[in-house]
């Protein structure tokens, strides 16, 4: 039993830090259960976004002091590599349906930026105008055809310049 003012004082703050603790600490394990019942579901949006969340709610009980830090990189870690197994299968089973249909934009189109360059590689002009309009989901048609028309002039004018500077050397 405490005698102190300051030992007093000292068992109050310890029971406070205690009830703060335990509840940041169910807050983690209640954010490692969802996504423990997504991976079981098997719903990869579900579990990915459970992810993020128990990952970051992790992270802030390490930062608290309430994990260790290597004890709360390695559950993220193992979580992580559950997460990735389920999204891998999904998409397996998702490219082997888009391998049996056409596509328009091969996935090299998709992962390279727009440039001057990849410009003379494209064949059509619809080829350009999905790649403008898959990062840009809310730009109406008409706002796709400005775009187009504005990358076209200054890709237009770019070769310009590249002419120009050459003839001078």
């Amino acid at each position: 039993m405490a005698n102190t003012a300051s030992a007093k004082k000292a068992t109050r703050k310890i029971v406070f830090r205690t009830t703060i603790n335990k509840s940041r600490f169910s807050r983690v394990k209640t954010h490692w259960r969802k996504l423990e019942d997504a991976l079981e579901a098997g719903d990869v949006v579900v579990a990915r976004a459970a992810f993020i969340a128990a990952e970051s709610e992790q992270m802030r009980a390490v930062a608290k002091g309430i994990v260790h830090r290597n004890a709360g990189a390695r559950k993220v870690s193992r979580m992580a590599q559950r997460v990735n197994a389920l999204c891998l299968d999904v998409v397996s089973i998702s490219e082997s349906k888009a391998a049996q249909r056409p596509r328009d934009i091969t996935p090299d189109d998709r992962a390279m930026p727009i440039t001057k360059d990849r410009l003379e590689f494209l064949e059509s002009p619809e080829k350009i105008k999905a790649l403008i309009a898959q990062g840009n989901e809310h730009l109406s048609e008409e706002e796709i055809e400005i775009v187009f028309e504005e990358l076209l002039e200054a890709a237009a004018e770019q070769l310009e310049l590249e002419r120009k500077e050459a003839l001078a050397e």
